[in-house]
């Protein structure tokens, strides 16, 4: 895939992001879906929730195991989700792998930093079992556009892995 990212749709006017550092983050992203997407799902038109695994099994994702399609990042427990820009906080059930909770502070750096640049972005970091990461991607209605983008990304990289 060659385009820049303004022609993928996902970087907005709102960026702040320099226009040299752009394609590296599309990079960082594109590898973490290559790696370990296992799930993606669209739970309202602004709200996509995905699912993802340090390990080589896919994780069942099903959208009935992903809890109720109108649940908001507040209904996550706090024992089990954070915030991306909350920091790296420890939110892995005991019995999770260092391999685990490595993909999770990764998922959360990497959503911090694109918060950074993209502040309309909320990032919700959540390990609900072992071998499990879910990212929830929140935006306002104004930038539907720019989660539908991710999303086209996110399925066309993580088909290809």
């Amino acid at each position: 895939m060659n385009e820049t990212p303004a022609e993928l749709g996902w970087v907005p006017d709102a960026c702040t992001l320099p226009t040299a550092e752009q394609p590296l983050r599309v990079a960082e992203f594109d590898a973490l879906f290559a790696a370990s997407l296992r799930h993606a799902d669209r739970r309202t038109p602004t709200r996509l929730r995905l699912t993802l695994g340090s390990s080589t099994e896919p994780a069942d994702a099903s959208p009935s195991d992903a809890g109720p399609a109108n649940a908001s990042p507040a209904d996550a427990s706090p024992a089990d989700a954070s915030p991306a820009s909350a920091g790296p906080a420890d939110t892995s059930p005991a019995d999770t792998s260092p391999a685990d909770v490595s993909l999770a502070d990764a998922v959360r750096d990497l959503a911090a930093r694109e918060t950074q640049c993209c502040s309309f972005f909320t990032f919700t970091v959540a390990t609900p079992e072992p071998g499990v990461v879910r990212l929830d991607v929140e935006v306002p209605s104004g930038h539907v556009d720019v989660l539908d983008a991710l999303e086209a990304r996110a399925a066309a990289v993580g088909s290809r892995a």
